[in-house]
């Protein structure tokens, strides 16, 4: 008789990874290289600003090495499962596209967020990872919705880390994607880094919430998802998905879709 596999057995959403000590400070170091020189107003504006609208600024909380969280073509989980009944399931849906609006297949992209408490790990790659785009530049990544953070008047809100690189015809990008109440940007408006660089409206992400899945309440006041045939079956799968890993009923209660536009890299001189 054949084995039936149990949900013990299938591999882990997000496995648990240490960052070690010799890479927390060699982050720790980048961070400070970042802070000073990378992310400063007139570097930052002048080397990525203004190439790209979508472009934002990295942060000193990167950790190297991030752990691959692909799960199978064009989909990846950031989040364990204990995170998951934790936080509820948000499901992200990225595109990544070229300049003449030809998908980027293969393009690696490297996430990490805060909680949606607004903490960061640092001593594990929780809700960090690598993964790839797909023959068409999609992407999904399950995760959890991020939490904003900072003093009440300088607040942050909650966001999406990533690094995207597209390959050798491609500028690197680093950017953030924005998750704020009711999808009003004004909840970007006491963004502290707004001292540094315009905000980055167009990195505003439209969050649709599915009520039956929370209980009958809208996430955050997200509106309800429309009737959309090609997202329901994304949820429906990721739904089926995290059945197979758990015994308690998890499912997709937010999420967004978005599209990020590359720059071709420049030649020499610029040209």
């Amino acid at each position: 008789m054949a084995k039936v596999e149990t949900v013990r057995s299938l591999p882990a959403f997000a496995p648990y990874v240490p960052v070690a000590l010799p890479l927390r400070g060699l982050s720790m170091a980048h961070a400070a290289w970042v802070t000073f020189i990378t992310d400063n107003p007139l570097t930052w504006w002048w080397c990525q600003g203004r190439r790209n609208p979508q472009a934002d600024m990295e942060g000193p909380l990167y950790i190297y090495a991030a752990p691959n969280r692909q799960l199978e073509d064009g989909k990846a989980v950031l989040a364990t499962v204990e995170e998951l009944k934790e936080y509820a399931p948000f499901l992200m849906s990225l595109t990544i596209l070229a300049p003449d609006g030809k998908p980027v297949p293969n393009a690696r992209i490297e996430w990490w967020q805060a909680t949606p408490a607004g903490v960061y790990a640092y001593s594990s790659y929780s809700l960090r990872g690598t993964f790839t785009t797909d023959a068409q530049g999609r992407i999904e990544i399950l995760t959890v919705t991020p939490g904003a953070y900072g003093p009440l008047q300088y607040l942050r809100a909650g966001h999406f880390h990533m690094i995207i690189d597209g390959g050798s015809q491609y500028e690197r990008l680093t950017t953030q994607l924005y998750v704020c109440p009711a999808n009003d940007k004004q909840g970007m408006m006491k963004d502290f880094l707004n001292y540094m660089r315009a905000p980055r409206f167009g990195n505003l992400l439209q969050v649709w919430s599915i009520p039956t899945a929370s209980g009958g309440k809208t996430d955050m006041n997200f509106p309800q998802l429309a009737r959309d045939p090609e997202t329901e079956k994304r949820v429906e799968w990721w739904n089926a998905k995290m059945a197979e890993r758990s015994t308690d009923k998890l499912e997709v209660i937010a999420g967004a879709e978005t599209k990020i536009v590359l720059n071709k890299r420049p030649g020499w001189f610029g040209f």
